[in-house]
């Protein structure tokens, strides 16, 4: 649409050299896009051009479509704002995924001391703690805050291959190639028992949430449960073809989880009257090498 601008000389409007649309001297209020069609041919100035300007109008469609715009937008903006100021939200909560993908890992500290390879490594319930299994067949604890070694645990007569705190954090077990599980006092890394039945390395031991059974897996194939306050062997849970790799307590403690050699996972009920009764869940079976 053709803009029209007007030079307001005294009382009369004189159109712009430049108009290629003069329209004819009208005055008062009338509608300048009504006088554009309906006036008649009238005699135009050809005084000089004012140095004072008149504002520009704007074209009628543009005035309509501003008049239902402008105020839509000033709502949506104060709606916005409002959200914003009113709306109680955390920082902190609403970028936190943001902030730990966009964060990149960094290197502490290396703990060393071990004289093989580490072949487990379990924290305290607490945090402060960190135990270490190693082919050395010792045990060390670490403060994990500094990284400085706190104990040295030395009775294993080989390489340790499972590390695990009880819930309370108190006692720590470990198992090993010398076909054993031993039981220690976390704070002052005293010896408390040493548990004997497995027929071969035992790989895995886990405590139950209340912190009063321990299990481990094997290699003889079998999962034994232990009574983690006197060392005495509870129940012994056969199955598996081969060696149990690991073991693990369900929540509530009342389902104790096992994985072995052949392919298999065995659910085993270790809660009430029916202690030791077993359900088991295939996976692709694979017979180790030489059997």
């Amino acid at each position: 649409m053709q803009r029209h601008c007007f030079n307001l000389v005294d009382t009369e409007i004189h159109p712009l050299k430049t108009d290629p649309f003069p329209v004819p001297t009208v005055s008062g209020t009338d509608d300048l896009d009504n006088t554009r069609h309906s006036a008649p041919a009238a005699t135009y100035s050809s005084g000089p051009i004012a140095t004072k300007r008149k504002r520009c109008r704007r074209p009628a469609r543009f005035r309509r479509v501003a008049a239902v715009v402008w105020p839509r937008l000033r709502l949506s903006t104060a709606l916005f704002v409002t959200l914003l100021c009113c709306v109680p939200w955390e920082p902190a909560t609403v970028f936190a995924d943001t902030i730990a993908y966009a964060t990149t890992p960094t290197l502490r500290r290396t703990l060393e001391g071990h004289g093989g390879r580490v072949l487990s490594v379990a924290f305290s319930p607490d945090g402060h703690t960190l135990a270490s299994g190693g082919e050395d067949g010792s045990v060390r604890l670490w403060e994990a805050a500094t990284g400085a070694l706190r104990h040295t645990l030395e009775g294993h007569g080989d390489g340790v291959l499972s590390v695990a705190f009880s819930p309370d954090g108190r006692t720590l077990a470990s198992g090993s190639y010398d076909r054993s599980v031993r039981l220690w006092e976390a704070a002052t890394g005293v010896l408390l028992h040493t548990l004997e039945g497995h027929g071969g390395q035992v790989w895995s031991v886990a405590f139950s949430p209340d912190g009063h059974t321990l299990a481990s897996g094997g290699y003889d194939g079998s999962v034994r449960l232990w009574e983690a306050a006197t060392g005495g062997q509870l129940h012994t849970l056969e199955g598996h073809g081969y060696g149990v790799y690991s073991v693990a307590f369900s929540p509530d403690g009342r389902t104790l989880a096992s994985g072995g050699w052949g392919g298999s996972v065995r659910l085993w009920e270790v809660a009430g009257d029916d202690s030791g009764r077993a359900t088991e869940t295939e996976t692709n079976a694979q017979v180790p090498p030489g059997t």
